[in-house]
């Protein structure tokens, strides 16, 4: 299996549902959690900032890393996006099967 997880964060819960469908439409991701919204503190630019922000991890496959790094470039709201790509060290053979099919070009049916 070579699922994977990115982890992003974005700042309104508009652009972290829009992220998600487009993604999930296009078979890029087969599931996108979305959590918030949550404090983030950084550095930008050199000044230290606060901004509420949402999270979204994008189950995918390692295939789809590339193509989901490029599609942010038009989805994306900010210049620098986090994009954290985190394996899965162990994964359940239904859920990754799930994945796998979810995430395919040629799939149309679900996998149980």
């Amino acid at each position: 299996m070579t699922g994977v997880t990115i982890y992003t964060t974005v700042p309104t819960r508009a652009d972290a549902v829009r992220i998600a469908r487009t993604l999930v439409a296009e078979r890029l991701a087969a599931c996108v959690n979305i959590l918030g919204p949550g404090l983030s503190c950084y550095r930008w630019e050199g000044e230290i900032c606060e901004d509420e922000e949402w999270v979204l991890f994008i189950k995918t496959t390692r295939r789809r890393v590339s193509d989901i790094e490029r599609r942010f470039a038009g989805l994306h709201p900010y210049s620098v996006p986090a994009f954290v790509v985190l394996p899965w060290e162990r994964v359940s053979d239904a859920y990754g099967r799930w994945t796998e099919a979810e995430t395919d070009d040629e799939s149309s049916s679900r996998v149980t």
